[in-house]
């Protein structure tokens, strides 16, 4: 059930920062389902791991926003949302873990004080 809840966000996080940068987050998931163990994708997605995909993926992080903006201030607006579809996608894949690591620490805490508090209510 977590692990369904954790795609589903993670999911959601990727598809949000797409944008006009759809090739970016995807990119972002095969170059960290390659060379990381935090994404594991089954086929047919693990075909994107392949490093002949990676790499027109990685062709693809041209002037797409060029027909959009007319050529018009393209390189500052192609590289504030390649940035930022970049920050997005790698977010997307880390929260998810970073909330798990943040509950744990709150229950350790808690626990830790709830115990201390039971302790001094009995001395």
């Amino acid at each position: 059930m977590i692990e369904a809840i954790n795609g589903l966000f993670t999911g959601l996080g990727l598809s949000s920062s797409a944008g006009l940068n759809a090739y970016l987050p995807l990119l972002i998931v095969a170059v960290v389902a390659r060379f990381t163990d935090w994404i594991t994708l089954s086929k047919p997605w693990s075909a994107l791991t392949n490093g002949w995909i990676i790499a027109l993926l990685a062709v693809l992080l041209g002037p797409v926003v060029t027909a959009a903006t007319g050529g018009v201030g393209n390189p500052i607006v192609s590289t504030i949302e390649d940035i930022s579809s970049a920050l997005v996608a790698l977010l997307s894949i880390l929260i998810p873990t970073l909330v798990a690591l943040l509950l744990l620490l709150l229950f350790i805490v808690l626990s830790s004080w709830y115990w201390r508090r039971r302790r001094a209510r009995t001395i």
